[in-house]
Formats: structure tokens, sequence, C-alpha cells
């Protein structure tokens, strides 16, 4: 699923169908994970239900979900 960057946001709303991995990444480290290179993140491994993970410092920020389920799809939004 492509969630679309934001820009100094306060927080990531995410609703899991089902647990997942979820990070959210700078653009340093989106090209770190990419590479498949060690990378820091802000999130981790969530329950279903909504969660919301809020954002440490101003910078452009993706998110990115690992559900183990390709093609599952989410409800989430960036708060700013």
């Amino acid at each position: 699923m492509s969630i679309p960057s934001a820009t100094n946001p306060k927080s990531f709303i995410i609703d899991l169908p089902n647990e997942a991995d979820v990070f959210l990444v700078d653009s340093e480290n989106l090209e770190k994970y990419r590479n498949k290179d060690n990378f820091n993140f802000v999130g981790g491994h969530y329950q279903a239900g909504q969660q919301q993970i809020f954002i440490p410092r101003k910078d452009t920020w993706t998110a990115i979900v690992d559900s183990g389920n390709f093609g599952e799809t989410f409800n989430c939004h960036w708060e700013y």
C-alpha cells in the first residue's frame, strides 16, 4: 500500500485489521530501508486496532507498514 509522505506531522494514525510492524522513517532512513541497510525508525510492532504514533521531530516522514499480508489495506492519516 502506498502511503504519501508527510512534512512536519505531529502523529500518524492507523487502523490495523491485524497485527503489523509500522515504521515511520525520515528520508535518510527510507534510503537505508530501501537498500536493506540498518535503519532508524519511530514505531514498532502493534496489535490490531487503532494506533497513534507520535513524531519526535520536524522532518519529512514516510510510513512503512508490514503486516505479512500482501495487498492488505489500512485506514490511516497524518495529523498536523
